[in-house]
């Protein structure tokens, strides 16, 4: 029982500083908590609406690749900010019940969306009075990864154009004349019953949000931890500490061990704080999502005590202690995902936050929050990854406390 007498020893030695990481994490839920209060009023799509002449020409021109059709429109200056077709503008006026436009210029839409300021930008015909049904096309432009929140403008877009037609076809078929006044009017009355088509289920936007303040304390519990390890390990790698340990009869094995379980202790506690503060600010919490989110979270302390452990006994300077904790930290939270929503970030970025363990959290997070049954394999692959990660930083601590023992 010394490493653990020892390990709390110091533990409460240090207890303001730990006091403060508890602090941002309590003020974080309830950040996070009022944001899920604002949830319904964020179900609305935020983004400009720009028009575009569908004609041949255009349509055997575009890029095959969706993503790319943004680009090309600005680039050929064909995207338009306002348009007179009547049938355009009523689509415009139907669609607000999902989406919230905005005025910005195309060249600024990218990095309005890379910001978060908008979910993409909508591109609608400006002639959809003019064209037929197979040359009707539109497209939701987004930068974002997760595009789900878009699903349901597109359904309703694409309802009020297959009413148009049908209703225009109708007429023809018919020999009925109408005007465009008098279409709108005709397809507002018989969409009047599903204006309130269900953009997405508030359940899970709050599933969402706890997912985000999950992945937040990915970084608070780095910092405490790493923090807490590294000044415990240091004290104990001072020289006379080190020859009582040599000296000692006491199974140096079993002692590294139990330094390890303390520090393993201290983070399942600070996982039970960040639960306990998420049901109280996210009643959702105690769905099982929330107990999958618990479950990823716990393993993830494995290889970030294990990791912490090792640090510890290569540090040899005090001062880098301190700055290390933090360091590390917040270069994990940029790079994994824990700050910025990783679906913000570039590829290349995220590929550099794999050589820490909190990307593989934020990713079970995200993939939690998406659709957890479709999603099983690539959790599981994450989850492996982590725990291998721990098993080899045991191993390697070991080695290196065993080594650094007998050289005193």
């Amino acid at each position: 029982m010394r490493g653990y007498n020892l390990f709390f020893k110091i533990l409460k030695a240090n207890i303001f500083a730990i006091s403060a990481y508890l602090l941002i994490l309590v003020l974080s839920s309830f950040i996070f908590g009022l944001s899920n209060e604002q949830v319904k009023t964020r179900q609305m799509i935020v983004a400009p609406v720009y028009y575009v002449e569908i004609n041949d020409e255009l349509i055997n021109n575009l890029p095959e690749d969706n993503t790319k059709v943004f680009e090309y429109l600005l680039e050929k200056d064909l995207l338009l900010i306002k348009t007179d077709d009547v049938l355009t503008n009523g689509l415009v006026e139907y669609s607000k019940e999902y989406l919230n436009p905005k005025d910005i210029d195309p060249k600024y839409a990218d990095d309005a969306n890379y910001c978060g300021l908008i979910h993409g930008a909508l591109i609608l015909p400006s002639n959809l009075s003019k064209i037929d049904r197979n040359s009707t096309i539109y497209f939701f432009h987004t930068r974002l990864r997760d595009a789900s929140q878009v699903a349901p403008l597109h359904l309703a877009i694409g309802k009020y154009l297959n009413v148009y037609h049908n209703l225009t076809e109708l007429y023809n078929e018919n020999n009925i004349t109408y005007n465009e006044n008098e279409v709108v009017e005709k397809i507002s009355a018989t969409l009047v019953n599903n204006v309130n088509l269900d953009l997405s289920s508030p359940v899970d936007l709050k599933v969402k949000i706890m997912g985000y303040y999950f992945n937040f304390s990915t970084y608070i519990i780095s910092s405490i931890i790493i923090m807490i390890v590294c000044i415990i390990i240091f004290e104990i790698k001072r020289s006379e500490v080190f020859k009582r340990i040599s000296l000692s009869s006491y199974n140096k094995t079993k002692f590294i061990i139990e330094i390890l379980l303390a520090s393993l202790l201290t983070a399942f506690l600070l996982v039970g704080i960040v639960f306990l503060t998420s049901i109280i600010t996210n009643p959702t919490t105690l769905t099982i999502s929330g107990v999958y989110y618990l479950i990823n979270l716990l393993v993830f302390v494995l290889p970030l005590t294990s990791v912490s452990v090792f640090l510890g006994l290569v540090i040899d300077k005090q001062e880098l202690v301190s700055m290390l904790s933090t360091v590390l930290a917040l270069a994990q939270g940029f790079f994994t995902g824990s700050f910025i929503p990783a679906e913000l970030l570039s590829n290349g970025i995220l590929a550099l936050g794999k050589i820490f363990p909190a990307a593989y959290a934020v990713k079970i997070n995200d993939l939690i929050s998406e659709q957890l049954s479709s999603n099983l394999g690539p959790i599981l692959i994450n989850g492996g990854i982590m725990i291998l990660y721990a098993a080899i930083f045991v191993v390697l601590s070991l080695i290196i406390f065993k080594r650094r023992v007998k050289k005193e």
